[in-house]
């Protein structure tokens, strides 16, 4: 495939996304070979992590093509990640991003992250065989799975989360993500241990599930893995 012109794109926060939204020259291809193994291990993702429901695609914007991996969301814009990015970012249009449970028609449980590039980690750390056994991560098949993508989706997240037992979040350390997570907690306060925060996991050494899993996955996993 030819080699593309990229930039780095930098974003002070992970949910200034909508700088895009004018994007829409968007083509798809059809192997999924556009990132290397070596650039998605780079950001601590095992390729063979990365669900069908993403696919490659690139788009132009001011000259720059941009290529790297996209999922749909629920408004019809697309999600989309590539190295030269800090932060996914929406195009078209931005929206909550929903993964029913392969297992259940219709669960109690739902996983929620800020972002794909958080959401693809979590699959990483779950096919991990060197993951330690006492962290207990929540089961994605058996549970629905939501992703933010934007603070703007906020309200529509809290909607839809309403009617499940369990809440796992994945959500940066930081102001906005204690703000979200004490939201969500009292969405239904019948359920006093609706809720599991679960940025404990990575808040000693990262900020958020993505840097966690990049740092775990460079210092203590990638010697001789061949995922």
């Amino acid at each position: 495939m030819k080699q593309r012109t990229t930039r780095r794109i930098s974003h002070s926060s992970p949910f200034m996304l909508n700088d895009f939204s004018d994007v829409t020259d968007i083509m798809f291809y059809a192997p999924f070979e556009v990132l290397t193994n070596e650039q998605l291990k780079s950001v601590g993702i095992w390729p063979s992590a990365v669900p069908d429901i993403f696919r490659p695609l690139t788009f132009n914007r001011y000259g720059v093509s941009f290529t790297g991996i996209g999922m749909l969301n629920e408004n019809g814009g697309y999600e989309f990640w590539n190295p030269s990015f800090d932060h996914p970012v929406s195009l078209v249009k931005s929206g909550l991003s929903f993964i029913p449970s392969k297992v259940l028609p219709k669960s109690n449980v739902c996983i929620v992250f800020s972002n794909i590039l958080d959401y693809l980690c979590f699959r990483t750390l779950l096919a991990d065989k060197a993951l330690p056994e006492a962290w207990q991560l929540p089961y994605e098949e058996y549970s629905d799975t939501f992703i933010l993508n934007a603070f703007s989706n906020f309200l529509s997240l809290q909607k839809a989360v309403e009617k499940y037992h369990t809440i796992h979040t994945f959500f940066p350390v930081a102001d906005y993500g204690k703000v979200m997570n004490m939201t969500l907690s009292g969405v239904n306060p019948r359920n006093e241990d609706k809720l599991h925060d679960w940025s404990g996991l990575f808040s000693p050494i990262a900020t958020s599930l993505h840097d966690f899993v990049r740092t775990y996955r460079r210092n203590v996993v990638d010697k001789g893995e061949t995922n």
